[in-house]
């Protein structure tokens, strides 16, 4: 219960980026992970093991409910914020039954880490998810948000997620490539 109860606060806290670019009833980060599991479900890559993209995907903001959305702006070094997250990571981990903490643990560290096609897929998918959003606020409450578009365009190296990236980008006015 103790697990449910802090990770729950992700339902209610908000993503900062938004916030800090003047959006408007901006989405929660348990809204963003979901939005990265769903996204998870269009892998076609026979290599990589959708289910486990999905696991990650719902996992790999965690640590988020007891440190907060740490922003480039909060000019947290990425050492730090690693550091951080680790520690609450780990403070959830230990909440848990060894089996479930371990698996839990396992799969942020994974994506952490960002070495396996999983993780390498998924933190794609999180920039991914983070241009769709942008793409909806932008349409939404004619906000500029072209520095989320500007940030990500070096980010997109899988033959999958690029020709969906470069279609949001060319529909708000970016190039990717």
């Amino acid at each position: 219960m103790e697990f449910v109860r802090k990770v729950y606060a992700l339902k209610t806290n908000k993503r900062r980026g938004w916030i800090q670019s003047n959006v408007n009833n901006v989405e929660s980060i348990a809204d963003h992970s979901f939005g990265v599991a769903l996204l998870s479900f269009f892998i076609k890559d026979p290599a990589i093991q959708r289910d486990h993209c999905i696991k990650m995907g719902i996992v790999h903001d965690l640590a988020e409910c007891l440190v907060g959305d740490i922003t480039p702006a909060d000019g947290i070094s990425q050492e730090e914020k690693f550091d951080l997250e680790n520690k609450a990571m780990l403070e959830l981990k230990n909440t848990l039954s060894d089996e479930l903490g371990t698996e839990i643990y396992n799969l942020w560290r994974e994506y952490s880490d960002g070495v396996t096609e999983e993780a390498k897929m998924v933190k794609e998918l999180d920039k991914l998810e983070m241009i769709f959003q942008a793409d909806v606020y932008q349409r939404e409450q004619q906000v500029d948000l072209s520095r989320f578009f500007e940030t990500t365009k070096e980010k997109f190296k899988n033959k999958e997620i690029i020709p969906l990236a470069q279609q949001i980008y060319k529909e708000n006015g970016h190039q990717l490539l």
